[in-house]
């Protein structure tokens, strides 16, 4: 699991990289009659590579502001160049360190 932020992450396997955001836990009984925490995630999409799940991340966080009562189109511009350098800065943290 990469984790991103604010319970972002990207989940990886063999397939596909999915974006997700942690929504919580549950507890799951095993065979054995223990119990597990498990994370409680919502799924926001499958992608072919991390590229696509970064910009999905990106139209996500933009779709909430937008739904938040954005009410003229500049707010709504607005919402995408923040949500575009909020994740292009994610992105340059990870390379630069």
């Amino acid at each position: 699991m990469i984790k991103l932020f604010d319970n972002w992450v990207v989940d990886v396997d063999q397939n596909n990289y999915t974006l997700a955001r942690i929504t919580g836990t549950k507890t799951l009984k095993a065979k054995d009659g223990k119990e597990i925490e498990t994370e409680e995630k919502k799924v926001y999409g499958y992608f072919p590579d991390l590229s696509g799940a970064l910009k999905a991340l990106s139209k996500e966080l933009a779709r909430a502001r937008h739904m938040d009562g954005v009410n003229s189109l500049q707010e709504a511009l607005t919402a995408i160049s923040e949500s575009d350098a909020r994740v292009e800065n994610l992105i340059e943290e990870a390379v630069n360190g």
